[in-house]
């Protein structure tokens, strides 16, 4: 457990992390994977996972095409529902959001009735354009498992464009090294990082630098890593990293009895061997779920109380109660959940200060959730909040300090 004699008006310091904070990594972005995987021609399925490149038996890009005409199809839909005022494109996001809730509404999971006519629609779109399950026996659930597909397609192929070492870490050092430098000043030995990033950026460049790093897994020199939560207790480490959305290396494994728990792991970054020819230290990877990230955008709340993100939550909420400083670099407040704690946040004590590192606020406030387009423009004004307008890359830690002492 976190230390509660720690006093609410230290001046300790986090730092929360948006998809921007990669792209200087090399890293695509949210419009570039979206388009990759509206419009990339060379994907396949084998082994039960979607994948990029050329197939090495003809034929098996069909599956993949079918699955890319009902992501269309979806897009489509997303984009009617954004056709007004505030008309936006749809990214894969939105159209892993729409699949999930098709699949679970179809499947029983989550009862919701407004989604009859779209499931009817959905079911008449594949009558239409893919045609029966040619299956044998053919089922009448082919719907519902072409929107799972939908759904492991997206998840599949944001893995692989995401799944690479990054091109460039050095533009880290002048904010986030410098800060993790700095810790002690504000009262603590470890320096609490929470990215909603799947990459491993940030691995990459802690490994790079020496510096020590607990991120819920155990540390071992096996290729294979299980979940162990208690290593965020380890005061030995000099950040602490709490990944909120899952990683590209994290795995998830069930086991054959209902009654036993899932199993969790995390690759080495470092690793070159074949995914199945990793060492994982006597486990069956055939009864792997796949990589253990959450996509889509409201169903993400709901993912919040599930498995490791549960205690990865938890690590956010208490790392929030007792810090008064707040770094958001790369973060556009598109996400609901994330934004309601953020607010709770600055609303629960006056003594608290956030500082935002983005190079448009104006954009920045245009593609904002609601709740922090009514916010963000208050906390500016009464100085809970300040805004540095430059980008990652030429942003130091000095300057964010300043942006700090600026803040009343």
């Amino acid at each position: 457990m976190r230390d509660t004699t720690i006093q609410t008006d230290t001046e300790n310091l986090i730092m929360l992390l948006g998809a921007g904070f990669s792209i200087p990594a090399g890293m695509p972005s949210t419009e570039t994977i979206t388009d990759c995987i509206l419009t990339e021609t060379e994907i396949y399925k084998a082994d039960d996972s979607f994948r990029q490149g050329k197939s090495p038996i003809p034929g098996q890009y069909e599956q993949a095409l079918t699955i890319r005409q009902c992501v269309t199809w979806l897009k489509r839909q997303v984009e009617d529902y954004y056709g007004g005022a505030n008309r936006r494109k749809a990214n894969y996001e939105d159209i892993y959001y729409m699949a999930s809730q098709l699949f679970d509404s179809m499947l029983g999971n989550y009862d919701n009735p407004t989604l009859l006519r779209l499931e009817r629609a959905f079911s008449a779109f594949v009558k239409q354009n893919i045609g029966e399950d040619s299956g044998t026996p053919p089922t009448k659930r082919y719907p519902v498992n072409l929107a799972w597909e939908v759904t492991k397609y997206i998840r599949d192929l944001v893995c692989s464009f995401l799944n690479n070492p990054p091109k460039d870490t050095e533009y880290i050092d002048g904010l986030l090294g410098q800060m993790c430098d700095a810790r002690l000043e504000f009262g603590r030995k470890r320096m609490d990082v929470f990215t909603l990033n799947h990459d491993t950026v940030l691995e990459h460049y802690f490994e790079q630098k020496g510096i020590k790093y607990s991120d819920g897994f155990e540390r071992n020199a096996h290729e294979f890593r299980k979940w162990d939560p208690t290593s965020f207790e380890n005061n030995q480490t000099d950040v602490g990293l709490f990944k909120l959305h899952g990683s590209v290396n994290w795995q998830s494994c069930y086991q054959s009895s209902r009654l036993e728990p899932d199993l969790y792991w995390a690759d080495a970054i470092s690793s070159t061997l074949p995914f199945t020819d990793r060492n994982t230290q006597g486990m069956d990877r055939q009864n792997s779920h796949g990589p253990l990230m959450l996509l889509g955008t409201f169903n993400k709340i709901l993912d919040y109380q599930n498995e490791v993100f549960t205690e990865l939550h938890y690590q956010f909420y208490q790392s929030l109660k007792f810090s008064n400083r707040m770094v958001i670099c790369g973060y556009g407040f598109g996400d609901k959940g994330i934004n309601t704690r953020i607010i709770e946040w600055i609303k629960g004590n006056p003594s608290r200060r956030l500082v935002i590192v983005n190079g448009n606020y104006a954009e920045l406030l245009r593609n904002a959730r609601q709740a922090i387009k009514r916010d963000l423009p208050l906390w500016r004004k009464h100085g809970r909040a300040g805004i540095l307008q430059k980008c990652i890359q030429s942003t130091s830690w000095q300057e964010v300090r300043e942006c700090f002492e600026k803040l009343h």
